[in-house]
């Protein structure tokens, strides 16, 4: 590729940054799946046809919040489109920058092993700030014009924005950022000063430290965002990058950032804690713990960059899995015989649920309680009973099941919609459990349902409730400034606090005199841990109102459109814009002769991207010949449709004497039949069937093909992107015919069977293993139709060539650099290197000739982070084992980090 094309492609990749995601989502739009619609005031939900709760539930949640958010940054109002996605784990939720379109999984894995129950409302009111934040950006209230803007301030801004005003600064995340200070692990401002953090705990601290650094200034200025997000739509026309936010917050030294470390760490300074006792455990990041006599039962994860949470049991000294993808919240039988947990399941749909499931630990049967359901917080009320939370609808209702009769009963039914009750407790008739709605809080019932009892305060939340007997309530409560473990007197009426946390302690468990509890260290994961001096405990006074730590409101509302989605009538276009490119000639006596390009580039896309059309159309300004593009995507039909035309030329010389331009034409079109296959109900699993007809032309030689191609896989993520694959393998078979072949003068066949495997071993090492058949009738002149000439020149003339690759890459380090200087450089965001080696064999048809070629060597990969741009660098030294001589390779990648 030259680099007039190398240009171009920048450019129109700049215009539809925010339709980046379309070629991903296309994947994921499942032709097969109906969608409908709901809509209000400036908000339209689709929703696949099974989720209309939820879709009524980010009406009820956004309408109310969008005024307030709008005049905090001084956004103009305008239609915002809501995409629900329950069928793939995608993303947790997306904010797209071109179109004010947002994605929303509904149901994401992490959420299913957290217990956080309001999700979707902080994903919602988190997403349409970022929507509210670019439409603050956009000057003229033209969208194309964000491109300059919205790179103008630091991206851990944007998600600080996001943060404040979608959500407050709890204990939670006091605690988080009350653990980075004491044990300096808190990224420092050049790092912050970056793109986005893949690591999961340097991650957390991205957006958490943003969110501290937004409230301190709203705190000193409550206009602060809408007043830098005004100046920022004018001053990020004229000053690239950062530039424009230094100047308009005069803060080259950072020293907002250094004034909010500073007063983190002033808060912590006097503050000291006990050590307790920690318990061994099978897994490095604890999520929960019961013991009766014998039998110890854990859930966890033993790697944080592969979260498949774990549930165990230990009996006579050994160690028992039971089940992965389980919830954290899971019970022992009193009896000691059955266990019940929570369990990540998928419909026939893909929409990922949750089931209840009992574990007979006699003969360590499996059987499932609800199939298909939204259930969780399963516990056991006695030997045969168990009681549940069960989502119907908004509410999260509280269900008792018979084991023995498989009778179900609903307990307590929420009077109110976005009421939920999680998390019971049961001893001798009597049920605790928390509360969420406008408030969260501790409810004892009994057996019937009836309040006996209540834990609320103003100063904080109470959540996680354990019996101990039948006058003690163990629990976890935010009344200090971070999560502790209390005791609740039923009969006093007192409140005792058990442990004195320095980041935080949680869901308590009492048993043989001694209090369990989670304990959390940063860094370093979860450990359990425990207290056996139980009357060193300090007696507290909390206040009992009924008005305890608000959660947002949110507004029933009934003025709504509904309807069925029709991708060709919501389509729109999203946005235009001119671009310029310049083109020079070389002419003779080295003078240059100068013929610019000028193209108007527009998208056209509905809010599912089922309909995705975007392109430009253009030509030289001086003797101009027309340039073209034009791109069509459309999953709505099955099988899926995409049209690809490009007509671009190139000046190939310059006539003095007649004032003209000759111009080298490159032309090619492509008509693509997409049939995707259920393979399995896991998104890891994929498969389908390719069908596309191919012209292509280079000034006067013209080439028409037709590919086929199977493609089946299992596995997600790749080595070079910033999250290491856990698994990864592919298989393709591919048929080509060409009647014209540019390398080929005559017809021939082609099938071609890749196998590629990466496989991550203990985090930094990553084996690589591809294998390529490929099978050939007819004549091929050219080996270079299968091998990267550019890596490995002077191929012998052979017909079928065949490849398997064997490799091993160490991971040196990730994301380095972030303390080199107090103002933003680049950084390493990866560094690698590896051992390779490259087998190719060739048969001759016509001699029956067997020649082989092998290469070993050494590579290395080092990807480059700045701002919203990446560098990716590979570098290879090889040796030719047949003709004994050195070769090396390099290859250089620019890309553009989305939104």
């Amino acid at each position: 590729m030259n680099l007039k094309h190398s240009i171009y492609i920048f450019l129109l990749a700049l215009f539809i940054n925010g339709s980046v995601f379309s070629g991903v989502l296309s994947v994921y739009n499942h032709p097969e799946i109906k969608w409908n619609y709901l809509e209000s005031g400036n908000f339209t939900v689709y929703y696949p046809s099974n989720d209309s709760v939820d879709a009524q539930k980010v009406l009820d949640i956004l309408i109310p919040f969008s005024d307030t958010v709008n005049f905090i940054l001084g956004a103009p109002r305008g239609h915002t489109d809501i995409v629900l996605n329950n069928y793939d784990e995608m993303s947790n939720g997306m904010a797209n920058s071109v179109g004010d379109i947002i994605n929303i999984n509904t149901h994401p894995y992490y959420t299913v092993t957290t217990g956080n129950i309001p999700w979707l409302r902080r994903v919602a009111r988190h997403e349409f700030s970022h929507i509210a934040t670019y439409k603050a950006l956009t000057p003229l209230n033209w969208t194309p014009l964000r491109i300059l803007t919205m790179s103008t301030i630091p991206q851990w801004f944007y998600e600080g924005i996001a943060q404040y005003c979608a959500e407050t600064m709890d204990d939670n995340r006091k605690m988080f950022i009350r653990d980075g200070v004491k044990n300096k692990t808190l990224l420092d401002f050049n790092f912050l000063d970056q793109t986005a953090i893949n690591d999961l705990i340097d991650g957390r601290y991205y957006y958490e430290e943003g969110h501290g650094i937004i409230e301190m200034k709203m705190k000193e200025d409550s206009i602060y965002l809408k007043r830098i997000l005004k100046t920022q739509s004018i001053l990020g026309l004229f000053l690239p990058f950062h530039l424009s936010y230094i100047v308009a917050t005069s803060d080259f030294a950072y020293d907002d950032f250094v004034r909010w470390v500073e007063r983190e760490r002033a808060s912590i300074r006097d503050d000291s804690s006990p050590s307790y006792k920690k318990m061994e455990t099978p897994f490095v990041y604890m999520k929960g713990f019961k013991e009766k006599d014998s039998i110890a039962v854990y859930s966890g994860f033993n790697d944080l960059d592969i979260p498949v949470n774990r549930l165990v049991y230990r009996k006579n000294g050994k160690t028992h899995g039971i089940d992965n993808d389980v919830g954290a919240y899971f019970d022992l039988s009193p009896d000691g015989e059955n266990i019940v947990y929570s369990k990540t399941v998928r419909d026939r749909h893909g929409t990922i649920l949750e089931d209840i499931v009992l574990f007979k630990l006699n003969n360590r049967k499996h059987f499932y309680i609800t199939h298909n359901s939204k259930s969780t917080n399963p516990v056991f009320y006695n030997d045969s009973t168990i009681i549940y939370t069960e989502f119907v609808g908004t509410k999260g209702e509280l269900v008792k099941y018979n084991i023995y009769d498989n009778k179900k009963t609903v307990l307590i039914r929420p009077d109110s919609n976005f009421e939920y009750y999680v998390t019971p407790t049961c001893y001798g008739g009597k049920i605790a459990y928390e509360k969420i709605g406008k408030t969260r809080y501790i409810r004892i019932t009994d057996g019937y349902g009836n309040v006996v009892d209540s834990i609320y305060s103003s100063a904080g939340e109470s959540r996680h409730p354990f019996f101990a007997d039948d006058t003690t309530l163990y629990f976890t409560g935010y009344f200090c400034g971070r999560p502790e473990i209390y005791r609740y007197n039923m009969n006093e009426k007192k409140y005792y606090r058990e442990t004195k946390a320095f980041s935080g302690h949680f869901q308590p468990f009492f048993v043989k005199d001694t209090l369990y509890f989670i304990d959390y260290h940063g860094r370093k994961g979860f450990s359990l841990e425990y207290k056996d001096n139980i009357n060193d405990t300090y007696e507290v006074r909390i206040k009992e109102e009924t008005d305890n730590v608000p959660f947002a409101e949110y507004m029933p509302i009934t003025d709504i459109k509904k309807g069925k989605y029709n991708p060709f009538t919501k389509m729109k276009m999203v946005g235009f814009i001119p671009i310029i490119l310049p083109e020079f000639v070389d002419m003779a006596g080295n003078s240059i002769k100068f013929n610019p390009r000028f193209v108007l580039a527009g998208l056209f896309e509905d809010p599912l991207l089922k309909n995705v059309v975007y392109g430009f159309i253009g030509s030289n300004l001086f003797d101009p010949s027309p340039t073209v593009y034009l791109n069509y995507i459309n999953s709505t039909l099955y099988p899926t449709v995409s049209i690809n035309y490009l007509r671009i030329p190139f000046i190939w010389r310059y006539n003095a004497s007649t004032d003209h331009f000759t111009y080298y034409i490159e032309e090619s079109a492509q008509l693509l039949f997409n049939i995707p296959v259920v393979l399995s109900n896991s998104p890891e699993v994929y498969g389908g069937f390719d069908l596309s007809v191919n012209y292509r032309r280079e000034d006067t030689l013209r080439t028409i093909f037709y590919d086929g191609r199977f493609y089946a896989g299992k596995g997600n993520g790749t080595y070079n992107d910033d999250i290491l694959p856990k698994k990864n393998i592919a298989i393709s078979v591919e048929d080509k015919y060409s009647s014209k072949k540019l390398l080929c003068p005559e017809n021939f066949n082609l099938l071609n069977i890749e196998f590629n495997l990466n496989k991550p071993m203990n985090r930094r090492v990553v084996n690589h293993l591809i294998y390529s058949f490929y099978y050939a009738t007819g004549v091929i002149s050219r080996t270079s139709l299968f091998i990267d000439k550019r890596k490995y020149g002077g191929f012998p003339d052979y017909d079928i060539p065949q490849r398997v690759e064997v490799g091993t890459d160490y991971i040196v380090g990730r994301n380095l650099g972030k303390g080199l200087s107090f103002i933003t450089l680049p950084y390493i965001n990866q560094l690698s290197f590896g051992l390779f080696s490259d087998n190719y064999g060739f048969y001759k048809i016509s001699n029956r000739d067997i020649k082989f070629r092998s290469f070993i060597g050494v590579r290395s990969n080092v990807k480059i982070s700045y701002y919203y741009l990446n560098l990716l660098v590979e570098g290879n030294l090889f040796y030719d084992i047949n003709n004994k001589n050195v070769g090396y390779h390099i290859n250089v990648d620019i890309g553009i980090n989305g939104i």
